[in-house]
């Protein structure tokens, strides 16, 4: 079923939108090292989330060409379906066509903040490449409010289509606001376990920098049960975390906490 809708999407986005943008000369492309530079204005990401080597832009349309880093966690390889960076590096497209290549206040940032539909051809089903690279078109449409809705179609080097997101809204949020609700979510967390140094140290997997150590599992030689302690602070953490991305949620989108 997925492959019959992608061959219908393939009509509606073929791959002659991607060489319209690339062989026109009124186009806008940043590339190379400074792409993710200029990005980092916005966010910064991890060696091995930063996949997407050159966006082009036309207007409200964007080419991108991607190519996976193949150094990553690996535990990131259990994941089935699609790898979720190269979900990101998808989605990072839109966000650099949105934030850095189209016009937007200096004092405000767009955020994804909804994904209305993903759809996955059949090569993210089976066994997972070595190399991955892709090229991402989007376009996108100004909605109520200031958002932006992204469609994302995504090829392999075939030019064949192999997965749209369908639906990605941006949000405007003031940088202030981001950089508050952020700078709280990075605060470590107090769970009444003392952490070693080795805990302090360790770093959980994210595209974003500093990382919090509400995500960390603690290790302590002084423990005698364990495993209980563990549990406990596992339960305690997944609990901690959710109630401060709910109030980062509540505090960047400027909505009350209980609606989030």
């Amino acid at each position: 079923a997925a492959g019959l809708r992608l061959k219908l999407l393939q009509k509606i986005a073929p791959p002659s939108s991607l060489t319209r943008i690339i062989d026109c000369p009124d186009r806008t492309t940043i590339g190379g090292s400074i792409l993710y530079q200029l990005f980092q204005d916005v966010v910064h990401y991890a060696p091995y989330y930063r996949g997407v080597k050159s966006v082009s832009a036309m207007g409200n349309e964007a080419v991108g060409f991607i190519d996976v880093p193949q150094e990553f966690p690996t535990f990131l390889d259990k994941m089935t379906i699609c790898h979720p960076i190269d979900l990101d590096n998808f989605l990072q497209v839109a966000g650099i066509h949105v934030n850095c290549l189209s016009l937007r206040r200096d004092d405000e940032v767009f955020m994804c903040t909804a994904v209305d539909e993903v759809i996955f051809g059949p090569c993210f089903r089976g066994p997972k490449v070595d190399r991955r690279e892709w090229t991402a078109y989007t376009h996108y449409e100004t909605v109520d409010g200031g958002g932006l809705t992204n469609n994302i179609f995504v090829y392999d080097a075939k030019l064949s289509l192999v997965a749209v997101i369908v639906g990605a809204s941006f949000r405007s949020v003031p940088f202030k606001s981001l950089a508050r609700a952020l700078t709280r979510l990075n605060q470590p967390v107090s769970d009444g376990i003392d952490h070693g140094e080795d805990d302090i140290k360790s770093q959980p997997d994210s595209a974003y920098q500093p990382p919090s150590l509400a995500y960390q599992t603690p290790v302590h030689p002084a423990v005698q049960n364990k495993t209980s302690t563990v549990e406990r602070f596992q339960t305690a953490s997944t609990t901690t975390t959710l109630q401060k991305l709910r109030g980062l949620l509540a505090s960047i989108i400027e909505i009350s906490l209980d609606d989030v």
